[in-house]
C-alpha cells in the first residue's frame, strides 16, 4: 500500500488492485481539533499526575473504607453496603441486579446511602432509567443471609426460581467475591 500525504488530503492506493481512496484531512481536523503527529500519550505515575495539578500528595489523604456495617435491600433488585470510612464518616455502595446474571457496583465516596445515586442511567447504558433497564429483562429475587464474618447474597431467577450467582461479602476487611451457578455448585467468577 502506498501512502501520499500533503497539507489536507491523505491519499491511499492499493497495489494489487490499483484502488485508491483520497481522504481530505482538513474537515477531520476541524472537527476533532488540530493534530500535531507529534502528540504522543505520556505515561504518569500517580505521584507526577498529582503534582501536575497541584495537588501533590493529595492522594495519599484519601480515606478508606472501614468494615462493613450493614446490608439491606432497598429496592427489589439491588443491595445497600453500609461502610464507616476511617474517618468515622458514612459510606454506602449500592450494588444492583438489573438481570439475573448481571450486577452493577456503585461507588461514590460521598455516597451516605442508596438515595444518593441517581436514578438516571449514564448514556454507557442502554436504557434512560435503572428502572427501564431492569424491566427489559427477567427479574432476580434476592436473598441476604449473615454470618458473623460476612453476608451473602443469592441471586434467582425470579421466572425460573434458579440460582444464577451468589455475592460473598467479607465484612472486615471488606472483599466481595463472586461466584456463578454452574447448575449443581457456585464456581468463583475471575
Amino acid at each position: 500500500m502506498n501512502k501520499k500525504v500533503d497539507e489536507n488530503n491523505l491519499f491511499i492506493k492499493n497495489k494489487e488492485d490499483n484502488k485508491s481512496l483520497s481522504v481530505n484531512t482538513d474537515n477531520l481536523s476541524k472537527i476533532e481539533g488540530k493534530y500535531d503527529p507529534s502528540d504522543k500519550f505520556e505515561f504518569k505515575t500517580v505521584e507526577e499526575f498529582f503534582e501536575d495539578d497541584g495537588q501533590i500528595q493529595t492522594y495519599r489523604d484519601w480515606s478508606t473504607l472501614g468494615f462493613v456495617l450493614g446490608c439491606s435491600q432497598p429496592t427489589d433488585n439491588s443491595i445497600e453496603l453500609k461502610f464507616e470510612t476511617d474517618e468515622s464518616t458514612p459510606c454506602a455502595i449500592l450494588i444492583s441486579f438489573p438481570t439475573p446474571t448481571v450486577f452493577r457496583l456503585r461507588f461514590h465516596p460521598l455516597a451516605e446511602n442508596a438515595e444518593f445515586y441517581p436514578k438516571a442511567n449514564s448514556r454507557s447504558i442502554v436504557m434512560d432509567s435503572e428502572q427501564q433497564l431492569c424491566s427489559s429483562f427477567s427479574s432476580p429475587t434476592l436473598e441476604i443471609e449473615e454470618t458473623g464474618i460476612d453476608f451473602t447474597v443469592f441471586v434467582k431467577d425470579s421466572a425460573t426460581n434458579i440460582a444464577t450467582m451468589k455475592l460473598v461479602i467479607k465484612k472486615n476487611p471488606y472483599q466481595l467475591s463472586v461466584y456463578k451457578f454452574d447448575g449443581s455448585d457456585y464456581i468463583l467468577a475471575h
